[in-house]
């Protein structure tokens, strides 16, 4: 669970609102909704949808 979508500079994707399924992004790295690559890749072009970009980045610890 290293991957994270980062939609722009400095904007992450934060996961989805429990009160109404909506996306949530964050400015906070430390945030950002942390998933295991195969639910980034599936979740990627929802972000891209919506926002117009996105990229999966890799957490080194």
């Amino acid at each position: 669970m290293n991957y994270i979508i980062e939609i722009e500079n400095g904007t992450w994707f934060m996961g989805w609102s429990p009160l109404d399924g909506t996306m949530q992004t964050t400015n906070e790295v430390a945030l950002a909704y942390r998933m295991r690559r195969t639910v980034a890749s599936r979740t990627l072009p929802k972000v891209v949808d919506k926002y117009g970009k996105g990229r999966i980045m890799n957490l080194v610890a």
